[in-house]
């Protein structure tokens, strides 16, 4: 091997081990994040009123990155890549001294790959984090918007009530089942954004639709 191959085997793995520093640099913001949106307790369970179906509870999110890892095909093809190079520099070392040129450019081969499959793996986790970021996001938003709901009811019943009393206009008794209309129109869109993020949650972790 030349001076300038093995000069570029060390530069990439230098470069691989730069982008696993930067991955895991943005694991820790994204995790920042979801704890941010935990303004909402995680174990509340709620309901959507206009079909009654349960939305499906958020499970910690350590078992989407493990059913991720465990199952995602292009990290298994890497692990599977660097047991094959790890045995390759065993047979070598059996043969050349470890300071030898042949011996360590299959250790930087060995190492490239190394971080390769780190790096996927945390790529991989970032992946899973941000989807269930985008979860807790769109649960919270259905939370607040069902909250609001709640809240425009007991409003029209009060104007009701009033109306019935002959202390408001039956005018002002429409504006507020309007209200109430566009607010259950707000859950329905935040229950629907949820389905279709634990859809993506479950799909990218390698889980059966939980619907």
């Amino acid at each position: 091997m030349s001076e300038y191959q093995f000069t570029e085997s060390k530069n990439s793995e230098e470069i691989a081990r730069i982008n696993y520093e930067n991955l895991l640099r943005n694991i820790d913001n994204i995790k920042m994040n979801i704890n941010i949106m935990r303004g909402v307790d995680p174990t509340i369970d709620f309901q959507i009123e206009s079909n009654a179906v349960l939305v499906v509870k958020l499970d910690d999110l350590d078992v989407y990155v493990g059913e991720a890892l465990e199952k995602n095909n292009d990290l298994l093809a890497s692990k599977k890549s660097l047991d094959t190079q790890s045995a390759i520099l065993a047979t070598i070392g059996e043969y050349y001294n470890k300071d030898s040129r042949v011996y360590q450019n299959e250790l930087n081969n060995y190492n490239i790959k190394r971080i390769d499959y780190e790096a996927l793996k945390k790529s991989l986790e970032i992946d899973i984090l941000g989807l269930y970021y985008d979860v807790e996001e769109s649960r919270n938003a259905y939370i607040t918007a069902k909250k609001d709901l709640d809240q425009m009811k007991e409003t029209l019943d009060e104007v009701t009530l009033n109306y019935e009393l002959g202390f408001v206009t039956l005018s002002t008794v429409d504006e507020v089942n309007i209200g109430v209309i566009q607010m259950a129109n707000s859950m329905e869109t935040a229950a629907s954004d949820y389905y279709e993020k634990m859809e993506d949650l479950y799909e990218t972790a390698g889980l059966p639709s939980p619907y």
